[in-house]
């Protein structure tokens, strides 16, 4: 059950009396595609669901470059904010997709937390312990040997121990997002909504509303690190931190075979010809931080942590590389937790009711589609009493970035 609780004098306009049935939905990674499919998989249907995108569905912005781990776990095997009942409304969405995949895109990996030096040995054997049975948090303490064995490879040489954790999932994200938009345009065919993808990168919220067809009455901005690109939303330049991160796509000829983190990430992919390995964090300004992936700066990068965890990868050939540019949260006592609400913008600006879904950092996978369904339900009831609380908890910040 979602923890809500409703705001006064908030940023959020007062509930409406009828239900949108135009929607735009700007960006087309996790967060804008779980809240496209929440809102035409609801009760009220939508007359029409268009989502802008400068790309193509799964090949572009930070979800498309995802390394694709699924997991409720914090750095030190804690539950990550929400990390039960996130991980529990990602896999039902990854069920619903499954039958639009034109292949399988999920694993049930699991994934190997690594311990390398005192602090995150007691952290993790400590979190393993208490963890419950049979479920989401279940870890298992593993011995030095006995992770390696799980891993199928040999791991670093200072390794005290790894926390496996059996249920966490690998997911072929690009592949993902197709099947995802996919589902969303099985939807739209079934309720008779007009539902289409604009390629199409927007400078202005503005360029919604002068469109031949009939206005929007609902817009959720869910564009990543791009929202501060949109003229009416650059003062969230001062709210959101944004974070330019690189994979490597390395030859796996260590024979990894189950998935590795501990600060850096390593995860077989392509039936386990390779491993997507990562990620860099590049904190460069608005003006130059979207930019194409540079290999042999990310290898010079990458390489001596990922040597750390599995030494294979130290001079392991080099496939390819990809970028993505997240976007930040405030931190809070709760760590990076995605922000959420409607926007005070003033009607001239955006005569719509205009919603924010962003700035889920590097934990998307977990928290899209928890959130997306929420966000679908404040927009179609008007009201952002649906929304966890703590996701609002920058409001009076946002009140004051988009004036």
């Amino acid at each position: 059950m979602l923890l809500c609780v409703a705001t006064p004098q908030s940023a959020l306009v007062g509930a409406s009396a009828t239900p949108p049935s135009r929607v735009a939905v700007v960006g087309g990674g996790l967060a804008g595609l779980a809240t496209a499919f929440h809102l035409l998989n609801a009760s009220a249907p939508l007359d029409a669901l268009h989502v802008y995108d400068a790309c193509a569905p799964g090949t572009g912005g930070a979800s498309a470059a995802a390394a694709g781990l699924l997991h409720p776990f914090t750095r030190t095997g804690g539950e990550i904010w929400r990390g039960r009942d996130g991980f529990a409304a990602t896999c039902a969405l990854l069920r619903a997709c499954e039958a639009h995949a034109s292949s399988p895109f999920c694993t049930a990996s699991g994934l190997l937390r690594l311990a390398l030096d005192e602090e995150s040995t007691t952290a993790l054997e400590s979190a393993a312990s208490a963890a419950h049975v049979g479920d989401e948090m279940r870890q298992e303490w593993l011995s030095r040997d006995d992770a390696a064995a799980s891993a199928g490879a040999a791991l670093g040489g200072e390794l005290g121990g790894a926390a496996l954790a059996p249920a966490a999932l690998s997911v072929d994200t690009p592949a993902y997002l197709r099947a995802l938009w996919a589902l969303c345009e099985a939807e739209a065919a079934e309720s008779g909504a007009d539902c289409r993808w604009i390629e199409r990168r927007l400078g202005s919220l503005a360029e919604l509303q002068s469109a031949d067809a009939a206005p929007y009455d609902a817009i959720v901005v869910a564009t990543g690190a791009r929202v501060i690109e949109l003229e009416e939303l650059r003062g969230l330049r001062d709210l959101v931190t944004l974070c330019r991160g690189q994979n490597l796509l390395l030859e796996n000829a260590g024979g990894l075979k189950t998935p590795l983190i501990c600060g850096k990430y390593a995860v077989p992919v392509a039936a386990g010809a390779h491993v997507l390995a990562g990620a860099t964090f590049e904190y460069d300004p608005p003006e130059t931080v979207h930019r194409p992936a540079d290999a042999d700066a990310a290898a010079a990068a990458l390489r001596p942590a990922l040597a750390r965890l599995h030494p294979a990868l130290g001079s392991a050939r080099v496939i390819g590389a990809t970028a993505g540019v997240r976007a930040l949260p405030p931190r809070s006592h709760r760590g990076y937790v995605p922000l959420c609400g409607r926007l005070a913008l003033p009607p001239e600006a955006a005569p719509a009711g205009v919603w924010l879904f962003g700035a889920l950092g590097s934990r998307g996978l977990i928290h899209h589609a928890l959130l997306g369904r929420a966000v679908a339900t404040a927009v179609l009831a008007g009201d952002e009493a649906p929304l966890p609380e703590h996701t609002r908890r920058c409001e009076e910040r946002l009140r004051e970035a988009v004036r």
